[in-house]
């Protein structure tokens, strides 16, 4: 099992703004509704990935009929809990001098299923100097177009979805920090930071392993092939397929780290706090 500080360190504390937008810390916005969203902001058209992203008959699927609340209080295997279950990516370009600093420019984010449920090019309000199309896929055009929505439209969309769900995903440290958004640390599921994922170094350490690797190894699905730019919607579909393959037993070591740290402090033992 996995030690809980590893998160606590990565997650509880505020990500940094590299928009800096005057509301950037304004977590608490009125949620916009799902099918608000999927009329105000269609998905951007894409290529058809590997099926078996989007197919894990040979990954930990539960049946129907379990709906008892297995490890979770809230039942993460039911229907139910599915639906409270979303992965996400994010493609950004560089600002500033040689580009070194990150911004968004292109949030995915799949269901339990990789399903698509949001897909959009972010307008960027900085000039910028490395649009990383050999990576990220981004290329003037994209975010110059009309479907590309506002930082603050972008993020409202995202944290509508994300309000209250386990967030699956690869490297979400980044993601979250050129959203300006916080995610409880116990709702979050970071393939990169799950230590039967990773691998040890020379010296013994922990070090994350590529996404690249991990669907390899672990799926047979090859993503980000060479010479082809990275697709967020592989990613996050990738990212969410791994989590299926050991949910199990990371949402048990999840839940157990989060009883022991509201345990650790009766103050943390509000009602509130009780629920995920």
């Amino acid at each position: 099992m996995f030690e809980y500080p590893l998160y606590k360190e990565h997650f509880m504390k505020s990500p940094g703004n590299t928009r800096k937008m005057s509301d950037a810390s304004d977590d608490t916005s009125e949620a916009t509704a799902p099918d608000v969203l999927s009329k105000a902001l269609p998905p951007t058209p894409i290529r058809k990935r590997d099926a078996r992203l989007s197919a894990p008959s040979q990954l930990y699927i539960p049946s129907p009929d379990q709906t008892a609340e297995t490890y979770s209080p809230v039942g993460m295997h039911s229907r139910l809990g599915m639906q409270r279950i979303v992965g996400i990516d994010c493609e950004m370009v560089g600002v500033g001098p040689g580009g070194f600093q990150s911004v968004l420019a292109r949030v995915t984010i799949v269901d339990y299923h990789g399903t698509l449920l949001l897909d959009t090019f972010v307008q960027v309000q900085d000039k910028i100097t490395d649009y990383r199309t050999h990576v990220s896929g981004i290329s003037p055009s994209d975010l110059q177009s009309a479907g590309a929505v506002s930082f603050q439209r972008c993020r409202q969309y995202v944290q509508s979805i994300i309000k209250h769900k386990i967030l699956v995903g690869h490297g979400l440290q980044n993601d979250l920090r050129v959203l300006s958004i916080q995610h409880p640390w116990y709702n979050i599921r970071d393939t990169s930071m799950y230590q039967p994922y990773m691998r040890v170094d020379a010296c013994g350490r922990l070090r994350p392993c590529r996404l690249k690797q991990l669907a390899s190894i672990h799926l047979g699905v090859s993503i980000q092939e060479h010479g082809r730019p990275h697709d967020s919607l592989d990613d996050a579909a990738a990212a969410m397929a791994l989590y299926r393959n050991v949910q199990v037993e990371w949402d048990y070591a999840m839940e157990c780290n989060r009883q022991a740290y509201l345990c650790s402090s009766p103050n943390r033992m509000s009602p509130l706090a009780q629920t995920i």
